[in-house]
This record gives C-alpha cells, sequence and structure tokens, in this order.
C-alpha cells in the first residue's frame, strides 16, 4: 500500500516539477507549435489555440513516468515494454522535430510493437466475445496485440485536438480498464506497475495542459501515452496476471469481454474509426488533418471549448461504465448492454461530425424529423406525463419501499441518523461550491438508503401472511434503467451536454463501492447498491436536466427515508408490522 501511494505522488510532483522547465526549455529553443490561419477546404483554423505553444510536454511525462517506475518492482518480463515505452516516445519526439511520412511512422509502430509482443508474451491468444472464449492461437494473438497497440498509439493522437482532452480522457479509460482487470482477477499488480504512476503524470501535466494550456504534449507524448493505453488494454482483455518465480506474464481465463475494453477507450477509438471512415466517403487522404472529429462537431454546436472538453470527458466515463457493466455484475442478464451501446455510440459520434447526416436522417425517417424538429404540443405533453411517471418511480423507491424493508440494522440506522443533520446543513448553510456539496453528500446518503433496503427481502402481512413485494421493488429498477435512456435519447438537445463536476461524482460513487474490500462489500450489499444506484443516479441526473427543482423533492424523499431507518435501526419504531 505504501509502495503505491509513493508511486503515484512520485510520479504527480516529478510531472508538477518537470513540465516548468519543459515550458522554458522549449520558448527558449523555440520549439513551439505555432496556430495555423486555416486549412484547405475549412472555413476555420485548424487548431483550436491562439498562441505559440511549447509542444515537448511529452517529455516531461515520459521523465516524470521513469522516475515513479523506479519505486516499482522491475523484472526482465517488464524489460521489453520499457524498450517499447521509449522508443515510441522517441519516434513521437524525432517526429515533433522533423516529420515523418505516414507510411514509414506506421512501419516502425508495427516493427515496435511486434518486438515488444513477441518478447513480453503479451499475445492475446484467446478473448471473450459475447460471452464465450474465443481461441485464436499465437499467430491471430500476436497479430491482434500489435493491431491494438498500433491503433491506440494513432487513436490518442488523432484524438489530441483541444487542451487536456488527450490527457484526460486516456487517464478515464486507464483507470476503468484496470478497475475491470482488478475486478475479474483481483490482482493489483497491473495498478502497481502502472496506473498509480500514469494516473500521477496525467493528473500533474493537466494542470499544465488543461484550458488554456501552456504546453502540449506533442508526438513524442501521445505516442507514449498510446503505447501506454494499448499495453494496459492487453493486460485487461487478456486477463494476464505476472509470476514473480518465473517472472513472466500468465493469460488466464479472459473473463472481460472484448468490447469491454474498447468501451473503456470509446471516444479516441470510435472518434478514430468514424474519422478514417469520413474520409474515405469524402476520398480524402485518410490521415489529412481536417474539422471532422468530435470535438470540433461539439464546438460547432455552441458549445465553449471547455464545455466540449467536459462533455467528452463524461461521454467516456459514461461508456466505460457501460462496459464494465458485465464485469461488475456477472450475476445480472446485462452482458448483452456494451454490444448494443457500442454501434449506437459510434452512429451519434459519426453524425456529430456533420449536419448533413442529421439533416438526411430527418428527411428519410418522419419519427426522427417529428421528435427533432416540431413543437408539437401531443409530443410536449407525452413527455411532460413520461417525465412524471419516472419522478413518482423514484418517489416510490424513496418513500414507500423503506416501510416495507423489515428490520433496519443498527448500524444502518447509525449511519442514517449520521446523515440527517449533515444533509440538514448542506441545504442551509451556504458552501462555496453549494451544488457539489450538496450532491456529494446527497448521493452518499442515497448510497446508505439503498444499501439499507438491499439488506432486506421487501414484504408486506397480510391476514397474518407476509407477501414477498421484491420482485415489484425489482421491477422499479427496471423500468428506470429501460425509461430513462430512452427519454434522454429521445429529449436529447445540446444543453444535455453541458456536464458539471456533479454529473462525475453521481458516476464515481457507485463505483468506489464496488472496490470496498471484503467483508465489508457483502456485508453491506455493496453490489446491489452499486448497480442500482447507477440507474437511479442516471434517472435524477436526466430529469434534472429539464426540471432543477427535482433535487429538492429527491433530497426532501432521502431525508424522511433516512429518519425512517435511523427510527427502526436505533429504537425498533416501524410503520408495518
Amino acid at each position: 500500500m505504501v509502495a503505491w501511494i509513493v508511486t503515484f505522488f512520485s510520479a504527480l510532483f516529478a510531472s508538477l516539477f518537470t513540465v516548468p522547465l519543459v515550458i522554458a526549455a522549449s520558448h527558449r529553443l523555440r520549439l513551439l507549435d505555432l496556430p495555423d490561419p486555416s486549412v484547405r477546404g475549412e472555413s476555420r483554423p485548424l487548431k483550436t489555440h491562439k498562441v505559440a505553444t511549447p509542444r515537448l510536454g511529452g517529455l516531461a511525462m515520459v521523465i516524470s513516468f521513469t522516475i515513479a517506475m523506479l519505486f516499482t518492482d522491475g523484472s526482465v518480463a517488464t524489460r521489453s515494454i520499457y524498450i517499447g515505452i521509449f522508443s515510441f516516445f522517441l519516434l513521437g519526439f524525432v517526429d515533433d522535430l522533423n516529420p515523418i511520412s505516414a507510411k514509414l511512422r506506421l512501419l516502425i509502430q508495427i516493427v515496435l510493437a511486434y518486438y515488444v509482443v513477441h518478447n513480453s508474451g503479451l499475445s492475446l491468444n484467446a478473448i471473450n466475445v459475447f460471452d464465450h472464449v474465443l481461441n485464436l492461437g499465437p499467430a491471430f494473438g500476436t497479430a491482434l496485440s500489435v493491431f491494438i497497440i498500433v491503433g491506440a498509439v494513432n487513436a490518442i493522437n488523432m484524438i489530441d485536438g483541444m487542451d487536456g482532452l488527450a490527457a484526460g480522457i486516456t487517464l478515464i479509460g486507464i483507470v476503468m480498464l484496470s478497475m475491470s482487470h482488478f475486478l475479474s482477477t483481483r490482482d493489483t499488480w497491473l495498478l502497481s506497475m502502472f496506473t498509480y504512476a500514469l494516473m500521477g503524470t496525467l493528473l500533474g501535466f493537466l494542470n499544465f495542459n488543461s484550458y488554456p494550456a501552456r504546453v502540449f504534449m506533442g508526438d513524442g507524448g501521445s505516442n507514449w501515452l498510446g503505447f501506454m493505453v494499448g499495453i494496459i488494454m492487453i493486460f485487461a482483455v487478456g486477463c494476464f496476471s505476472y509470476n514473480p518465480e518465473a517472472q513472466v506474464f500468465e493469460a488466464t481465463v479472459p473473463k472481460i469481454p472484448l468490447v469491454t475494453g474498447i468501451l473503456c477507450l470509446a471516444i479516441p477509438i470510435l472518434d478514430t474509426s468514424a474519422t478514417i471512415l469520413f474520409r474515405a466517403l469524402k476520398r480524402s487522404h485518410p490521415f489529412r488533418a481536417d474539422m471532422h472529429h468530435l470535438h470540433h462537431g461539439l464546438l460547432k454546436s455552441g458549445l465553449s471549448h471547455r464545455q466540449a472538453v467536459l462533455a467528452i470527458y463524461f461521454a467516456a466515463m459514461g461508456s466505460a461504465v457501460l462496459g464494465l457493466l458485465p464485469v461488475a455484475f456477472p450475476k445480472y442478464l446485462i452482458h448483452w448492454l456494451p454490444y448494443l451501446a457500442l454501434p449506437l455510440l459510434f452512429f451519434t459520434i459519426f453524425a456529430i461530425k456533420s449536419e448533413r447526416v442529421w439533416r438526411g436522417l430527418a428527411r428519410r425517417s418522419l419519427s426522427f424529423r417529428y421528435l427533432a424538429f416540431s413543437d408539437n404540443k401531443g409530443w410536449g405533453k407525452l413527455v411532460h406525463h413520461w417525465e412524471r411517471v419516472n419522478i413518482a418511480v423514484v418517489a416510490v423507491i424513496f418513500l414507500l419501499a423503506p416501510i416495507v424493508s423489515g428490520s433496519t440494522s443498527l448500524f444502518h440506522g447509525q449511519v442514517s441518523l449520521a446523515f440527517i443533520p449533515v444533509m440538514l446543513i448542506a441545504s442551509l448553510a451556504p458552501f462555496r461550491n453549494e451544488g457539489f456539496m450538496l450532491t456529494l453528500i446527497t448521493s452518499l446518503a442515497g448510497c446508505v438508503v439503498l444499501s439499507g433496503l438491499n439488506a432486506n427481502i421487501l414484504s408486506i402481512e397480510f391476514d397474518g401472511v407476509k407477501h414477498s413485494i421484491q420482485p415489484i421493488y425489482n421491477a422499479l429498477f427496471v423500468f428506470l434503467g429501460v425509461s430513462a435512456p430512452i427519454f434522454y435519447i429521445l429529449t436529447f438537445n445540446i444543453s444535455y451536454a453541458a456536464v458539471s463536476p456533479t454529473d462525475f461524482l453521481l458516476l464515481s460513487i457507485p463505483l468506489l463501492c464496488l472496490l470496498v474490500p471484503e467483508p465489508w462489500q457483502s456485508q453491506l450489499y455493496l453490489t446491489q447498491t452499486s448497480a442500482r444506484s447507477l440507474i437511479l443516479f442516471f434517472a435524477l441526473r436526466t430529469f434534472l436536466m429539464r426540471n432543477r427543482s427535482i433535487f429538492k423533492k429527491a433530497n426532501a424523499l432521502m431525508l424522511f427515508s433516512l429518519t425512517y431507518f435511523a427510527l427502526n435501526g436505533i429504537w425498533g419504531m416501524r410503520v408495518v408490522y
């Protein structure tokens, strides 16, 4: 545990120290990325920055990561990975100083990737597809691993078009891939060896790379970062673990679907794929820069630079959560959701690239035109009633479910009692960031309520006979899990893309519940709590975008539930006996 903390903070502080030095050196040596006025065929500048900016931030990132690696246990198996780290960085670094042709660069990347895969043993000889193990064999397994590394390198390079974008979505992807690997194998080697060092490095770099950026990572940084993403994706999808005695990587039965790895990095992978397809349809060169990336589409839609980046961060985190569902909740029949989400995400990203696509859909689909472009009163009434039904379901969960949940444990009663004054103070006292603080406390309180409900079988007694209503309670969450996403899609407008820190908080808390160790995980029913809180929080977020007063109502309902749990758990008071 201490070694992990040292690894993370050594990378963080090294990054905070080395990035300013690289910025100063870049200015002195005039190694700057200049803004360009326009691109052929485009009405706007390709680059979003307006001043000359240092472009060797990748050098500081690699130095910081290397310093952090000094605090980890190196081995023979990782030697080829270290060689790959510096080779890919040097390739991009040279490209920053003296551009290399696209074909030659791709050829070198393939050779380097093959060397790393061949010498480290990270060949994906078996993958999980549709919950079945597909054996590929050494030849196809090696080819797939090489394709993942080269694809990740180019995907990160192509998505690096806005301040803080590539580093931010890569950070999200690496954390979610490592989390899926941990949940599947319970092996902490990947976290301790690479993930904590990468997290510290990227967080330190983002301090200087966020809008307005004072430094760019350049091709050297994006090549290195893409290589690390590819390696971690192979570790996760192949469920590799490290054998310290033999000092080799060993692949176990792959429990993580390949689609999970893709969704954890959905934005760079799908944006790159959609961009190449879009360029092919326009008969332009697949590697020729243009203004048809996802972030360009969001900027054209009216979002500011910061809003567009936050929206993409949230989309990256949301898609990663979708990919994580089969791994985190294997007992639930939701393994098909990622396969449904993947083509929908690709279509959405492709459509955002051009207004012509949306207009073409509107001409060909009456229902799409009816929902997107008309102010039909009938549709407005339907949306209003639909919204009220969903809010009523949330109210039933917080208002009626505690009453029929049976006896509350003393622990849940005491925690509920502790949260009541905290919620009251948060609701009344002025905070500097009132919305974030209140959402944090409300989200934690919601998890307490759901944990208390999950600890009992909901039932009600008539004429001395106890009848279980647990199926009805479960059906409420199934209804919300289906209704809220459909409502979100059909009522979507650009204001939904305005993301705040509270949105990331609502997604993060259920995921943190999954990382609580045993025996607390089982005793507090945190797996069920995590699944249901994801559904509930997404539903609340969806309806909050249309009606902010819903938050106050949800707070009041939660206070009622906490009060009932406190009275029941500590003093044994109940309404239904």
